[in-house]
């Protein structure tokens, strides 16, 4: 109906191994990523009123400024790709 907001929700969950860099980012080790891994979900909709992600299960607060200039690439990488997309399909 026009006027109402849509009503979808996209969430993407990625799972990465722990690196730990030892003595600078030459020298790292990567842990068991079937024990100690990074499980990171974002959500999207035009239905939110904030953004939102979530870090080992725990909603995280994306205050601050280093969180928006990754969601503010992101955004942009993502019109990118649906740019992209429609031009393929015409």
């Amino acid at each position: 109906m026009y006027g109402e907001p849509e009503k979808w929700i996209l969430m993407v969950t990625a799972r990465t191994p722990t690196n730990i860099a030892l003595i600078s980012d030459n020298i790292s080790v990567t842990l068991d990523p079937n024990h100690l891994c990074t499980t990171t979900t974002v959500s999207a909709s035009p239905s939110f009123d904030q953004d939102r992600m979530w870090l080992n299960g725990e909603e995280i607060s994306l205050e601050g400024g280093r969180f928006q200039s990754c969601l503010g690439e992101i955004r942009a990488r993502a019109q990118d790709v649906d740019g992209k997309k429609k031009r393929y399909q015409n």
